[in-house]
């Protein structure tokens, strides 16, 4: 009779928690902001003796830290401004209606106002991209409903006839050409 002294043992010898880094997205309105070309000059212009491509994929590596500090700095709880600012305002707009005519609160308003509208179009901005992001995702799974889609935006972008001034009606692409170059000469 074979026999054996070993027994399964399973030993933890490094605790290992892998961190996945998220990918980086570039959102519109980072490029809207006043330091944005600041730092994609001060970051470009450091020196690298890498080769070419190597050198390109470092800077752009170091561009992404320096832009999700921005992001973070700047525009981190983008939901949350827009709601503390929306009761900012209504608060302040139920205070102006017990004290009528008071021209700091008039100033007040208009400046909560510009900054509604400024994080309230950042976040629209965003979710437009994420949405757009989301239609391709979904695009490539679901070939013939992107393509149909596709192929709608294509046809609305298309000039397929013109009327002219003299109520001819022209459908060939040249004759349309030219007369859209004749009006605006």
């Amino acid at each position: 009779m074979l026999f054996s002294d070993h027994s399964p043992l399973s030993a933890t010898l490094e605790d290992r928690t892998e961190q996945v880094a998220m990918s980086f997205k570039l959102y519109n309105y980072l490029a809207d902001h006043p330091e944005f070309m600041a730092i994609v000059e001060t970051t470009w212009s450091r020196p690298d003796n890498s080769i070419p491509m190597v050198k390109v994929w470092k800077k752009l590596q170091k561009l992404k830290v320096e832009l999700k500090k921005l992001n973070k700095k700047e525009f981190s709880g983008l939901s949350d401004k827009v709601k503390k600012t929306k009761e900012k305002l209504q608060v302040l707009q139920s205070q102006m209606r017990q004290i009528p005519n008071h021209q700091i609160m008039f100033e007040e308003e208009k400046v909560l106002k510009l900054e509604l509208e400024k994080w309230g179009l950042i976040d629209e901005n965003v979710a437009r991209q994420k949405a757009t992001v989301q239609w391709l995702k979904l695009g490539y799974s679901n070939t013939s409903y992107f393509h149909a889609c596709l192929k709608n935006m294509i046809a609305q972008n298309q000039i397929r006839n013109l009327v002219t001034a003299d109520r001819d009606i022209l459908q060939n692409k040249n004759s349309i050409e030219a007369e859209i170059i004749e009006f605006y000469e």
